[in-house]
């Protein structure tokens, strides 16, 4: 199986890659194609070191002319059974060389778009209408963002199907590494430190809980902010002032992150199954989340708390009582670590990525179940596809 993004610079479905890769279902031999270059990603060596075959098609930039036929004879050349796009250029650039190679693909969607501009809502529809000729199935990573997209294209509802992403278990962290880690962060054993990990951008709602941190009662509780983007500037002058925050920066590590936090905060405004909430689970953390997107999906009230977004006041009082009640906190690091093992694991998700594969290889016809992908599927008229992408 082929996976082809843009870049494998930093991004969320590149670390989710990893997860994949480490999951080793006995099934499934992966390959990585990059449209462009590879140099200087630590990512490359990562998965080469798991075994997996990296490649760049060696495309410039996203709007290169020989993008399409570069890409189309490197698929052709690593003959995967199945090709499998991420993100809007990938799906453009290598379902298109997919079908010109006259191999199956399929999409995954690891965002719910909100477009600001008349533009970008023209490129998204662009992207919507390509993916639905090129694409043998669009995998969504919740329901809520399957809703989304199907009232937003044309899409049959049948071939657009959830498959819920999982990580691996976390690696154990000593309990020196833990205590150092705190450390650096100012906290001691009495602190309670809430963690939150992901890129600093506007939909995350950062500048949400940093109100929120400036709300908070509780006198031993630290807000770590793990991570960079463009708003980290605008953020860390917002947060002066605040001697109880922290901007720990971008990390490579999130295992020992996590390890070392007492809670976990996605104060997100849209997000479809964020990754860092899977981790949280894994590493038995209670998580405190907004109710948007698929993040119920994740949170439940075994787990944590969720909170209206953008509103700050009642993630201050959910921070608040969850660090003034150590049982509680307790109660529901248990329920995290069971519910990750019951449904968020990599090897669930690497089983049910086969399941997919298989299905729309052998161009069975569908039993499709909406809210959780485990039967065949319709398979896709690639060839006739690809004659009216080209038309």
């Amino acid at each position: 199986m082929l996976h082809v993004l843009h870049t494998v610079g930093p991004g969320g479905a590149q670390d989710l890659l990893l997860h994949l890769a480490r999951a080793r279902h006995p099934g499934l031999t992966l390959g990585v194609l990059a449209l462009t270059p590879l140099t200087g990603y630590p990512l490359v060596d990562e998965l080469r070191a798991l075994g997996l075959r990296v490649n760049s098609a060696r495309v410039q930039r996203a709007g290169d002319p020989r993008a399409l036929i570069r890409t189309a004879r490197a698929i052709a050349a690593l003959s995967p059974d199945v090709v499998h796009t991420h993100g809007k250029h990938a799906d453009l650039v290598g379902g298109a060389g997919a079908a010109l190679a006259r191999i199956p693909s399929v999409s995954t969607l690891h965002l719910i778009e909100q477009p600001p501009c008349r533009r970008a809502r023209a490129t998204v529809a662009a992207v919507h209408v390509a993916r639905r000729r090129l694409a043998a199935r669009t995998v969504t990573v919740s329901e809520a963002q399957r809703r989304w997209y199907l009232a937003s294209c044309h899409t049959p509802a049948e071939r657009v199907v959830t498959v819920h992403n999982g990580v691996t278990p976390p690696r154990v962290v000593s309990a020196a590494e833990r205590e150092a880690q705190r450390a650096g962060w100012g906290a001691g054993e009495a602190s309670v430190v809430a963690v939150a990990l992901g890129m600093m951008r506007p939909d995350r709602g950062y500048t949400h809980l940093l109100s929120a941190a400036a709300q908070l009662q509780h006198k031993a509780l630290r807000v770590v902010l793990v991570g960079d983007g463009p708003l980290a500037a605008q953020l860390r002058a917002q947060a002066h002032g605040l001697p109880h925050v922290v901007f720990a920066g971008y990390t490579r590590d999130p295992e020992a992150v996590l390890a070392a936090a007492d809670l976990l905060v996605q104060p997100s405004l849209q997000d479809a199954l964020p990754t860092s909430l899977l981790q949280g689970l894994g590493a038995g953390l209670p998580l405190v989340a907004s109710d948007v997107g698929g993040i119920p999906e994740i949170v439940t009230a075994a787990v944590g708390e969720l909170v209206p977004p953008a509103a700050p006041a009642p993630l201050a009082a959910a921070l608040d009582r969850l660090a003034g009640d150590p049982g509680q906190r307790a109660a529901l690091a248990r329920a995290s670590r069971d519910r990750f093992r019951a449904h968020f694991t990599a090897i669930a998700w690497a089983a049910r990525l086969y399941s997919l594969y298989a299905d729309v290889r052998t161009a069975s016809e569908p039993a499709l179940h909406h809210s959780n992908y485990h039967g065949s599927g319709n398979y896709f008229d690639l060839k006739k596809s690809c004659v009216e992408y080209r038309a």
